[in-house]
């Protein structure tokens, strides 16, 4: 059933990537082809996205974003807007454009447009030298969300990434930042001011706390932004080939030609898995909620799955008896991330359950 989107459009930035080509999808099923614009930049969308209204948008370019806004009457945002897995680590001045620079971009163009946004974080705030048996839904200790909490907690997170020196060059243009006042020198690995976890080790788990932080300050000044700490999120569908999810699909991939599949991971090594559908559902829930429904910004935690390697590997084999994978067991890095989540509150504010389990997710990767 298409539903009536009163002329005004949704906008999906990043639309030609694994989530927002599959979110398109949906979302065009539910408002029609006409009212939902693919936004892309350096991949063209391919001929199912190419079955409605598309832009090719840079979302660190103000002036082309604003006149994508004002020529199609945006209404709503999904900013999934992403720098790959290789290149934001190599690249911490892209990341940090494309992440915090177009996140920004967009919050800006929404304060005369009254735009709603959707801007999704990650379970990687969670990667740290050290990670948490548990993650918590809270990870900022105060609330308030100032322009000196932003910063205070900005420019210390950077500066224990980059070694514990004030040394964020590629940030200070932005206005939260101020290298003056801002570098605390008693940051340490194991805690900064502000932050009830430990400080994540990727460029990625980086921008995505200070874009949580930003989000929060601009919800503040009464810009309505949703957001979900989406954990890897994995369907047969898209081809995935880099980063954690590229890891897991080759995995998938391996068993189905029943080869033998070489991992450097421990495992014992804890991850996190959501399935598609999940997410999706998920996303679609709550930017579905009226604006007085949400009483503060808060970004929920999100996992569908929480297993080892070792377990994922024993369900595969249900399926492929012959499939295995040669471990590293020498790798002393046993989690990747918390081995509990708390997503509580999604459970109670979005009524979130996966309906993917280990079972499920693994059938529908092996294509079963």
């Amino acid at each position: 059933m298409i539903e009536n989107m009163n002329l005004n459009k949704i906008l999906v930035l990043g639309a030609t990537g694994r989530i927002g080509s599959e979110l398109v999808v949906k979302l065009r099923k539910r408002y029609g082809n006409d009212d939902v614009i693919v936004g892309w930049h350096d991949n063209t969308p391919t001929e199912l996205l190419s079955s409605g209204p598309s832009e090719n948008v840079d979302v660190t370019d103000k002036v082309s974003l604003q006149s994508v806004f004002e020529r199609h009457k945006v209404e709503e945002v999904y900013n999934l807007a992403s720098v790959s897995s290789d290149l934001r680590e190599r690249r911490p001045d892209i990341a940090w454009n494309v992440h915090i620079g177009g996140l920004v971009n967009v919050l800006e163009l929404a304060k005369s447009k009254k735009t709603k946004i959707f801007w999704p974080s990650s379970n990687s705030v969670f990667e740290s030298s050290e990670v948490a048996s548990r993650a918590p839904q809270e990870i900022f200790i105060r609330g308030d969300h100032t322009l000196e909490d932003i910063t205070l907690i900005s420019y210390n997170v950077l500066a224990n990434f980059y070694g514990n020196t004030p040394n964020a060059a590629y940030c200070h243009e932005f206005f939260w930042l101020d290298k003056k006042t801002a570098f605390n020198s008693n940051s340490s690995n194991d805690q900064i001011s502000g932050l009830s976890i430990p400080p994540p080790v990727t460029f990625y788990g980086v921008v995505k706390i200070i874009g949580e932080l930003v989000a929060a300050y601009y919800w503040n000044q009464g810009i309505d932004i949703r957001s979900l700490r989406y954990s890897p999120m994995i369907s047969s569908k898209t081809p995935i080939s880099r980063g954690f999810t590229g890891f897991i699909a080759d995995m998938f991939s391996h068993a189905r030609q029943e080869n033998e599949f070489i991992s450097s991971l421990h495992p014992d090594t804890v991850i996190h898995l959501t399935a598609m559908e999940d997410g999706i559902f998920a996303t679609e829930k709550l930017m579905g909620l009226s604006y007085s429904e949400i009483k503060r910004f808060i970004s929920y935690n999100l996992v569908g799955v929480i297993a080892t390697l070792k377990e994922l590997e024993e369900e595969i084999k249900k399926n492929y008896p012959t499939f295995r994978i040669a471990y590293n067991t020498n790798s002393k890095q046993k989690q990747l991330w918390p081995s509990i989540v708390d997503t509580s509150v999604a459970s109670t504010d979005l009524g979130f359950i996966p309906r993917y389990d280990l079972k499920t997710i693994t059938k529908s990767m092996l294509l079963i």
